[in-house]
């Protein structure tokens, strides 16, 4: 199959999908906030198509995939790593721990912090400047 033919099979896989949940949700429950499920979808098919147009850049090799390509800008690591470890839960908990017992005993943050030092060690290359 082509480069073109599959991407066409991507798009109509994909609105075919769209098309029939809005007809799901619209037959089985009346009550649904249109905008929202709407935007919800314009949501979710931007992502998809983002993550389509990425994954036709394929990586040379396994390894290549695993680090991608040791290219990825500092930013997006950072929010990858937050969005990765911090939840509600985790807010929630060392907002807690922080107001009863002080910063030094939200073990939290320490933790994951020393971890991101010893794994961003690890990880680096040997090469690479510091």
């Amino acid at each position: 199959m082509s480069e073109k033919q599959t991407n066409w099979f991507k798009a109509f896989g994909f609105a075919a999908l769209i098309v029939g949940v809005t007809i799901y949700v619209s037959i089985t429950d009346g009550d649904v906030h249109w905008p929202a499920f709407i935007s919800m979808l314009l949501f979710y098919a931007f992502f998809y198509y983002i993550g389509a147009f990425l994954a036709a850049k394929k990586p040379e090799s396994l390894t290549d995939m695993i680090v991608a390509r040791r290219s990825i800008p500092l930013f997006v690591a950072i929010f990858t790593m937050a969005a990765t470890w911090v939840g509600g839960a985790y807010v929630n908990g060392t907002a807690e721990a922080t107001y009863a017992d002080g910063l030094v005993w939200a073990q939290g943050p320490w933790g994951y912090a020393l971890s991101l030092i010893i794994e961003g060690d690890f990880l680096r290359q040997k090469n690479a400047p510091v």
